[in-house]
């Protein structure tokens, strides 16, 4: 693997912790969507660095999401506390 693909795959990854959608993370990287899917498909390590990586960036934007939501709760927004309480 060349040294700029190795740098390429970490900026990808990077962008993935930012923002975990694939289309958005491989422009930001400058990278077209095609390269991902490929790397994906001939490097594993790289496959499961992804999916661990998008993984993390999810869990922490419902952490905030649900922050967001408790605020709202919090300062008696009727439509955050109608949807707190259809989904629990």
């Amino acid at each position: 693997m060349s040294r700029n693909q190795e740098a390429d795959k970490q900026r990808l990854i990077n962008q993935l912790a930012k923002t975990p959608i694939i289309e958005a993370a491989c422009k930001r990287a400058g990278l077209p969507r095609s390269t991902y899917y490929r790397w994906r498909k001939d490097d594993d390590d790289f496959a499961d660095a992804c999916d661990e990586t998008i993984e993390l960036s999810i869990g922490r934007i419902n952490d905030l999401a649900e922050s967001q939501l408790i605020n709202a709760i919090k300062d008696q927004n009727m439509g955050a506390i109608t949807f707190w309480l259809k989904h629990h």
